[in-house]
């Protein structure tokens, strides 16, 4: 059974220790919020939640693809790419690493343009009401 976006944001939750009012207090939401969760999360409150908890692997949350949490990408002085894996302080040399870095930005790429399309769409409905309102 696939993973929801709120059984995975409780996952990470429960993983760093915090209790859902703590999360809602860090991004400014209500206790109720990962309840309230149903097939996503909006653009804003993932941006919010990208920025308070910058080891959270945004794209594993939306998606459930890749890992929970994010590695950082280094480079060593004689230019080589090393990967440093959270938590353990071990360095990878992997490029397949550096390509798992890449497919989830692009992965996030996706969402954004998806979640900016959704706003358009929302926008012309709406846009849409107020001529049919105005012209009566």
């Amino acid at each position: 059974m696939e993973e929801t976006i709120k059984e995975r944001l409780t996952a990470y939750l429960r993983y760093k220790g915090i209790n859902k009012s703590e999360f809602g207090r860090i991004i400014g939401v209500s206790n109720a919020y990962i309840s309230s969760i149903r097939k996503s999360i909006q653009p804003d409150k993932a941006e919010k939640i990208a920025s308070s908890f910058p080891d959270l692997n945004i794209a594993w949350l939306m998606t459930g693809e890749g890992d929970m949490i994010k590695g950082a990408i280094t480079q060593n002085a004689n230019g080589d790419n090393n990967t440093q894996i959270a938590g353990n302080g071990n360095l990878i040399n992997n490029a397949a690493t550096l390509d798992k870095a890449i497919d989830e930005i692009s992965a996030m790429r996706k969402l954004l343009e998806t979640a900016i399309q959704n706003n358009k769409e929302q926008a012309d409905k709406f846009f849409s009401i107020i001529e049919r309102i105005t012209t009566k």
